[in-house]
Parts: structure tokens; C-alpha cells; sequence
């Protein structure tokens, strides 16, 4: 013979459901207690800020990026020269040198 346990539980909340949305007042297996339908705050917020105004009829868009310039050095600029060391120092232990 099989048995089996019925919860109950009452969860106060500020959300309110969609009205598209009927509410048959049952607990779904496995349901976590959330809001079925969460309010994103993405969503939320780009609802609540206010409405851009269309762009004027004379707004002419340019370019996304800036034309590409190639690097050409300055010939005023001199080539970078090799440095050379004047001192080499001798290793302090050769014996360990192979």
C-alpha cells in the first residue's frame, strides 16, 4: 500500500501575476517557491526610464568607426641604435660553468 503527504504553504509576496495568466491556487511538484512568472530588472528598469525622442528627419548617421590611418614613422625620428655593453662581468664560480 503507497502513501502520501500534502504541504500547504502560505507565502506573503508583492508580486502579482499577469492577468493573461489563471491562478488555480495548486502547488506544482517541485516548484521552488518563486513567482512563476519573475520580473527581470533589465526588463523592469527599461520600462520604467523615460522615452527617447526620435531622431530629427535631418539626422544624417555617420560612420560606426573612424577611417583606418596606417602608421607611418616621422622620418625626423632617428633609428633606434644597438646598445653595447662596455663591461662583461667574469662568473664568480667556473668551476660550476660546463
Amino acid at each position: 500500500m503507497s502513501s502520501s503527504t500534502v504541504t500547504y504553504t502560505s507565502i506573503s509576496s508583492d508580486y502579482e501575476e499577469p492577468s493573461d495568466v489563471s491562478s488555480l491556487g495548486f502547488v506544482v511538484y517541485g516548484y521552488d517557491g518563486l513567482p512563476m512568472h519573475p520580473v527581470d530588472p533589465y526588463v523592469e528598469a527599461a520600462l520604467q526610464a523615460p522615452r527617447q525622442a526620435p531622431p530629427s528627419p535631418d539626422y544624417v548617421s555617420g560612420p560606426e568607426y573612424p577611417p583606418f590611418l596606417d602608421f607611418v614613422p616621422d622620418p625626423e625620428e632617428p633609428e633606434q641604435a644597438l646598445l653595447y655593453l662596455n663591461y662583461v662581468p667574469e662568473p664568480e664560480y667556473p668551476e660550476y660553468l660546463v
